[in-house]
């Protein structure tokens, strides 16, 4: 036979509700500290430039789908405002924007916060030469290899920014060229 439970006063319930005392842990029995954040366990957000509206939302899509948070600009003015007003990881750029070259705006967004790293998306073939002596991290002709595309982002976000000022100071600076 179940024996039924005791009617349990208002201070009982009270004390009841009460957090237990705190377990002491001795120093031998602590757990290592956590480790520090690092970038790739960060949402990074990306600006994505260009005025062919599918190919934004189509490679948006894509870096969404990978983790990274996504600012859109159909042109150079809005990619300028975009960059002064958030905290953009990484900007890729299309050479050909609403309201000027991709390569113009590279030059302004290198002046204005040059430790972030860009990508140019370009639809001429050769443009390594006019990538490397701009001093971008990549160029990429299209059509674009996402995997590819997504390899090299990861990489530049997990260089050094002594490494992304060394692109944009040093004449002999290399993008790699996709």
């Amino acid at each position: 036979m179940k024996r039924q439970p005791k009617p349990v006063c208002h201070r009982e319930r009270r004390r009841l509700r009460r957090a237990p005392a705190p377990i002491r842990v001795r120093s031998w029995q602590r757990r290592p500290a956590k480790e520090p954040t690092t970038l790739h366990s960060m949402k990074t957000t990306v600006l994505l430039a260009d005025a062919d509206l599918s190919a934004r939302q189509a490679l948006a899509g894509f870096l969404e789908n990978e983790g990274f948070s996504i600012l859109l600009a159909e042109g150079a003015s809005d990619t300028l405002d975009l960059i002064q007003a958030q905290d953009v990881g990484m900007v890729i750029l299309g050479t050909d924007l609403r309201d000027c070259s991709g390569w113009e705006a590279f030059a302004r967004v290198a002046t204005m916060n040059p430790q972030v790293p860009a990508i140019v998306m370009t639809s001429e073939s050769g443009q390594k030469a006019r990538g490397a002596e701009a001093g971008v991290d990549a160029v990429f002709e299209k059509p674009i290899e996402f995997d590819e595309l997504l390899r090299i982002i990861r990489e530049l976000l997990a260089q050094p920014t002594e490494m992304r000022l060394q692109r944009v100071c040093t004449v002999e600076a290399l993008a790699r060229y996709v």
